[in-house]
């Protein structure tokens, strides 16, 4: 919703013109992306996990995995970026990275893109019902 949202803002904006802008709301490493989505959806059954790979191992996958090799360099590194200019120029607001990760995590559940946890159903049926609310357009 706030890529959405970013969009509209350019288009309605003189000053976007030619303009590129991050549309990131915070700079979160995968780990911390998988413990929030993992806090809240393995109370339901969902198996969400992040376990740490040696960097050797990792090498060694790299020598026969493109995709690993492409992020080899990037290993161990924390990206900092700034969204201070679309906030400044176009105004946006962004949600928290937290509510748009459930967010999503809700909208796949909904979309049975994942397995539904059985034994929890009617929990489950109550909170995806709740991201069908949140995630319907502007």
């Amino acid at each position: 919703r706030d890529v959405a949202a970013a969009h509209l803002l350019a288009l309605e904006s003189k000053i976007s013109d030619g303009q590129r802008y991050l549309c990131s709301s915070e700079n979160l490493r995968l780990a911390e992306m998988v413990k929030i989505i993992g806090d809240e959806f393995n109370q339901y059954g969902y198996s969400i996990k992040a376990r740490k790979m040696p960097k050797c191992l990792f090498s060694l996958v790299a020598l026969f995995n493109q995709d690993a090799r492409d992020l080899k360099g990037e290993v161990g590194k924390h990206m900092k970026m700034s969204n201070d200019k679309i906030r400044s120029e176009l105004g946006l607001n962004f949600r928290s990275a937290e509510e748009a990760m459930l967010s999503l995590g809700y909208d796949v559940i909904a979309r049975g893109f994942t397995k539904k946890d059985k034994t929890k159903g009617e929990a489950l049926r109550r909170r995806t019902t709740l991201a069908k609310l949140m995630t319907e357009p502007l």
